[in-house]
């Protein structure tokens, strides 16, 4: 009865020995899952940071670019033989200027739709009939002032 006794009391503690190795073993993995969680969103952080100052760094360079101008102007305004009148005239010719080239696009846009206009058909377009039942194809073989035609047929009768 005594060796029962202590073979079931070994056996217990064997058990709970494996237990306790197991629960250690799992919060191990759970404690490294966790380190490498930590790193991973520790390193988005960083790149999400470097990123936001770049986009600052930009947009503040933006707002120089554009902050510049106004005070080109401020500066101007300064000096001892500034004419606000004069001032508004170099604008103003700056705008007419504008105005110009803007109206320049309808004449250009014209002739870039001219480029689409139907292109004539050659006097050498032929009539064949083709393989499709029904069905009628124009081939064209235009001719160029050397009398080869583009489709690399040439005619010597000339």
């Amino acid at each position: 009865m005594g060796l029962n006794l202590l073979g079931s009391a070994l056996e217990a503690s064997h058990r709970e020995a494996m237990v306790y190795r197991f629960k250690a073993e799992k919060d191990e993995k759970d404690l490294a899952r966790m380190q490498s969680e930590i790193l991973e969103r520790d390193s988005k952080l960083a790149r999400d940071h470097e990123k936001a100052v770049r986009r600052a760094k930009r947009k503040g360079r933006r707002e120089i670019v554009e902050c510049r101008g106004s005070v080109g102007t401020l500066w101007k305004t300064q000096a001892d033989d500034f004419i606000f009148e004069e001032e508004m005239r170099d604008m103003k010719d700056g705008m007419k200027d504008h105005a110009h080239a803007e109206a320049l696009i309808p004449p250009i846009d014209g002739r870039i739709q001219g480029f689409w206009d139907p292109i004539p058909v050659s006097p050498d377009t032929e009539e064949v009939t083709t393989a499709v039942a029904g069905g009628k194809e124009e081939v064209n073989y235009p001719a160029d002032a050397f009398g080869a035609s583009l489709s690399g047929n040439f005619n010597f009768d000339l």
